[in-house]
């Protein structure tokens, strides 16, 4: 029987890691703390007071960097308490077998180089842009995570021999096999006017609202607003007994894991029009336990995900999204399930990094 470890969890310092917490970094790291306490191991995070997790608690932050409210240098802030949070580990490394890093960003915790005595497993969250690549060039490794082959192949000069998939919960995400009769959009709504005049919508909630009305469909938005001005320009406008905000405008996502189950679970499909190279997507397979099925755009992760024809449908344009509406609507919520459970589990997913730190540790 291989040895019980000793595990360190560095968290993203942005908020604090508790069930209730719907950012999907987050929510990962304490869906795994938990798995990995149940076969037995030790993890200690190193993280914020107000984290609540089965995990032992080394605080550097009083609570969620995000919640800590106005300062004069936000950023001054965020590095000092990284920086907490790296010499604490540096001080207790040797109570420990293994490192797992998910912090923001994610090539912080390398730059301990030769002071770190014991090996340092670094999961890669976010896309694969010019500058992270270059970063993270800065220190060779054999032992980063990317969240999905598209995601590691993004990045090839990183030479990246690990992918495991997120898991969830799925007795949160139940199985509903009648759906009601609206579309569904949820994430993070962040658009960025460019100086050409563009609108730069990285989750895409604008184009699920055209999909909506060129569909003639209801459509149920849900997620973080990054900021009231953004609600009161972009959305609000077109807000009205067709297209409805469930939840309140906040930089958090104003609902619960249960209350956004219950939303996946009535809808006929979750409509996931991203503008930009996601590395997994979440709120897809949560749709997809559900037995929702989901319409994508052909980018990032999402064909790695989506089967097309299967638990939903990949396509190139406003267009071919509002002609797979119906076809979505004729697929077989329960084989959708079904799909979901065999990869995309909290349990598979803690089983896959426990044979990956047994196997970088040389157990």
């Amino acid at each position: 029987m291989k040895k019980r470890l000793r595990i360190a969890m560095l968290p993203h310092l942005g908020r604090s890691i508790t069930r209730y917490t719907r950012a999907a970094r987050s929510r990962i790291i304490y869906e795994l703390i938990g798995e990995l306490i149940k076969k037995g191991h030790q993890v200690t995070l190193i993280g914020t007071e107000d984290s609540r997790t089965a995990a032992k608690n080394l605080a550097v932050a009083p609570q969620g960097i995000f919640t800590l409210g106005v300062t004069e240098n936000e950023f001054y802030r965020h590095v000092s308490y990284l920086v907490c949070a790296l010499k604490k580990l540096e001080e207790k490394q040797l109570e420990f077998d293994i490192v797992h890093s998910h912090m923001y960003p994610e090539f912080l915790p390398l730059l301990l180089g030769p002071q770190l005595k014991i090996p340092l497993l670094t999961t890669i969250h976010t896309e694969m842009t010019d500058y992270l690549v270059a970063a993270l060039k800065q220190f060779p490794t054999d032992n980063l995570v990317a969240l999905s082959r598209r995601h590691r192949d993004d990045a090839p000069s990183l030479h990246i021999k690990h992918v495991i998939y997120n898991g969830i919960n799925m007795d949160v995400f139940r199985f509903h096999d009648r759906p009601g009769d609206y579309l569904l959009f949820v994430g993070r709504m962040k658009i960025i006017k460019k100086e050409s005049g563009e609108l730069y919508d990285p989750k895409g909630v604008l184009t699920a609202i055209e999909v909506a009305k060129k569909a003639k469909m209801k459509l149920l938005i849900s997620g973080s607003i990054e900021s009231r001005a953004m609600y009161d320009t972009y959305l609000k406008p077109h807000l009205n007994d067709q297209i409805k905000l469930v939840g309140g405008v906040s930089k958090e996502a104003p609902l619960s894991q249960e209350e956004v189950a219950a939303l996946y679970q009535r809808a006929v499909a979750l409509l996931f029009p991203i503008h930009w190279d996601e590395p997994f997507g979440l709120v897809a397979i949560e749709a997809n336990a559900c037995g929702t099925p989901v319409i994508a755009f052909n980018r990032g992760a999402a064909p790695e995900l989506i089967k097309h024809g299967v638990n939903g449908f990949v396509v190139n344009s406003t267009e071919e999204m509002v002609a797979a509406i119906p076809r979505a609507s004729k697929l077989d919520r329960r084989s959708i399930r079904e799909q979901i459970e065999k990869s995309f589990s909290k349990e598979i997913m803690a089983d896959n990094y426990e044979k990956l730190y047994y196997q970088v540790i040389g157990t």
